[in-house]
């Protein structure tokens, strides 16, 4: 987005866990990194998202055509598979697949009620915890990603180390 940046959302999130901590709460942070994101974006339901946000007609085609009808094949010890359609992906290195992943993951957030900061494939998600019922809020909310990746074919990837209750 125009004027905003990695660092204006830094800001903002410490500021509000500095405003949580000085007013005595505890503040639950996941960071989360969906695997292998721009490879694993279905075609299929991404074209159903591009429909829903209203590209249609000779750029909702362009598009479809930018991302399908494309084949690959593993070749390995000199031998070669029989080749595949490419049925998940966004192109990178171009324009346009940043745009389209955004496009994508773009209603993540709204499906929970916990803040929720996105840069490209990495989610942070906090709650501001004043009782047990902002805990249940946050669980609640892990429990909807859940199951908004499943239905989106996404995963993210198993965290290496993990940091609870700040």
């Amino acid at each position: 987005m125009h004027s905003r940046s990695t660092g204006l959302q830094l800001l903002k999130v410490l500021d509000a866990w500095t405003e949580a901590i000085e007013e005595g709460y505890y503040v639950d942070c996941v960071y989360m990194d969906l695997m292998k994101a721009f490879d694993k974006v279905p075609h299929k339901r991404l074209m159903t998202k591009l429909k829903h946000y209203g590209i249609v007609g000779r750029t909702f085609e362009w598009i479809c055509d930018f991302i399908s009808n494309h084949e690959q094949y593993v070749e390995l010890n000199g031998k070669c598979s029989k080749w595949y359609d490419v049925i998940s992906g966004i192109p990178q290195g171009t324009v346009l697949g940043p745009i389209l992943f955004v496009i994508f993951t773009n209603d993540l957030p709204s499906n929970i009620s916990s803040e929720a900061y996105m840069f490209t494939d990495d989610t942070k998600v906090f709650q501001v915890i004043r009782d047990q019922n902002d805990i249940d809020i946050l669980q609640r909310d892990m429990d909807r990603l859940s199951e908004w990746l499943s239905k989106w074919l996404l995963t993210y990837s198993t965290p290496t180390n993990v940091l609870l209750h700040v």
